[in-house]
């Protein structure tokens, strides 16, 4: 009898629903395990033996903030014009204070200005007293003998003499490109003249600030409103923040060189005495009056201001208080009147002498912000 060959149907040698949902899920469940296991074992096996986290993981210089010209620079983040607490200073501002951990003291929108050079009685004036709806600001001064002055880069001087051109998004290579062509010749005219070694060392200076000066100028007009690439950057960084805090985390800016960032709390000591020691007397006494008559102003307008100067290494502590004391500094916000604290010699990790490691500067964070409240000026919603 000859043998039908019968043909079976698809549907028929297809597992049952339940069966296939079990086979899917399977290597789903395996995934999820190996990858919990793994992450228990990075954290009880490596992360107690991983050096700190000393950056922010979402490090960001800020957008560019021109205040007058020749001053500066200085550079924003969070919204300066509607914020109710603005933070400002030197780096000291930029480091030692997280804003994310502000924002989530309950002292309502926050937003920093900084600068190297910290030229804060230039700066007071563009930041207005009261917020955009009418209440007075908050200013959070981080104090620090360069308050009362410090040195300025010529050729940055120079450089800043013009406002950040306005460019635009979907143009900005060509933009940039014409920035360039117009800023070199004037860079380079405030070079020496002779002879051809120090020429060509200034024209190499004048390239790389060209270089640096045009990513932040790409940066602060990438972060002007909003795009959807903005939308995936704030989410990339919030998602990285959250990251680092929940696991130990490798971080350097140099893999080239190490695997994690040193912590050297001895290092910028010198660098400290160095740059104190380009002013005199006199010109620290300038520096001050100018900055006091620019809080006077704040002040009379109805800010609140505030003032803290952060922890440091004793090094660095005793670099300082070779050209200004203890005693100088608290005496500028005696005669404002206003509230000062003094956390200079506050035990917490440094990573350079004069910065705080990020984990650090959240606590310290927190101790600013409920000082802050201390004084009633969390503000009423």
């Amino acid at each position: 009898m000859p043998m039908v060959h019968r043909e079976q149907s698809p549907l028929a040698s297809r597992p049952a629903p339940r069966a296939a949902r079990r086979e899917g899920y399977g290597p789903l469940a395996a995934t999820a395990a190996l990858a919990a296991a793994l992450v228990i074992g990075w954290q009880l096996l490596v992360g107690p033996r991983l050096p700190e986290q000393v950056y922010h993981p979402a490090r960001f210089d800020g957008v560019l903030h021109w205040v007058a010209p020749g001053v500066g620079p200085f550079y924003a983040h969070g919204d300066v014009a509607g914020a109710d607490l603005v933070v400002v200073g030197d780096s000291r501002a930029f480091d030692d204070l997280e804003l994310e951990t502000l924002a989530g003291a309950g002292l309502g929108r926050v937003a920093r200005v900084w600068g190297p050079n910290a030229d804060l009685a230039a700066l007071l004036p563009t930041l207005g007293a009261r917020t955009g709806d009418g209440r007075p600001r908050v200013i959070l001064v981080v104090a620090s003998p360069s308050l009362l002055g410090a040195d300025y880069d010529p050729l940055m001087t120079v450089l800043l003499e013009r406002a950040p051109p306005e460019l635009e998004r979907l143009s900005l290579a060509n933009g940039l490109a014409r920035w360039r062509a117009a800023e070199r010749p004037r860079l380079l005219a405030a070079g020496p003249s002779a002879p051809e070694a120090a020429r060509a060392a200034h024209a190499q200076r004048v390239e790389v600030l060209l270089d640096v000066w045009a990513k932040r100028l790409a940066d602060t007009t990438r972060r002007a409103g909003w795009s959807t690439k903005e939308v995936d950057r704030v989410l990339n960084e919030w998602v990285d923040r959250q990251r680092a805090l929940a696991l130990a985390t490798v971080s350097t800016q140099r893999w080239a060189t190490q695997w994690a960032e040193p912590v050297a709390p001895d290092r910028l000591a010198p660098g400290t005495r160095k740059m104190l020691a380009t002013r005199d007397a006199d010109q620290r006494a300038a520096t001050r009056a100018r900055f006091v008559a620019a809080a006077r102003a704040q002040l009379a307008e109805g800010a609140r201001i505030v003032s803290v100067r952060a922890p440091v290494t004793p090094s660095v502590l005793a670099a300082e208080r070779e050209f200004v004391s203890d005693a100088d500094l608290r005496a500028v916000f005696t005669e404002l009147g206003v509230p000062f604290f003094e956390h200079q010699e506050l035990a917490l990790p440094v990573r350079d002498g004069s910065h705080l490691t990020w984990r650090a500067s959240r606590t310290y964070t927190r101790l600013v912000a409920d000082a802050l409240r201390g004084l009633g000026l969390a503000p009423n919603r």
